[in-house]
């Protein structure tokens, strides 16, 4: 097991991997979420420039955004996960944790999120 830094620390072995070597080791990347993949390919390119071969990631809950599954099929990765935001969503639905109309919100924004910001600022 290895950690992935997004930026060495000033102290330590001021290294972006703690852990261990990865040279020529299969690495499966685990992720607790994913939005729009880029924190995870920062971590991926990490690992295969320290050479490491990731070829899958395996996350708790994505987003299911398009643009995360465009951006892992440019880098070749296969991303797994475990659910996705809108099951959990149609669960707590039903669990009635909220109105018909906050359904309707968090589902809109869910469809676009850049475009729901922008028509809330609007």
């Amino acid at each position: 097991m290895v950690i992935i830094r997004k930026e060495t620390k000033e102290y330590g072995t001021q290294k972006l991997i703690e852990g261990g070597d990865v040279t020529a080791k299969r690495v499966l990347l685990i992720e607790d979420m994913i939005t729009t993949g880029s924190s995870s390919l920062f971590a991926v390119n990490v690992l295969r420039q320290s050479g490491a071969v990731v070829a899958d990631l395996l996350a708790i809950v994505s987003y299911g955004f398009d643009e995360a599954a465009q951006a892992f099929a440019a880098a070749h990765v296969r991303a797994h996960t475990l659910t996705n935001f809108a099951a959990i969503l149609a669960v707590v639905a039903e669990q009635g944790r909220f109105d018909e109309l906050q359904r309707r919100i968090i589902e809109d924004w869910l469809r676009d999120p850049r475009g729901w910001e922008n028509k809330r600022d609007g």
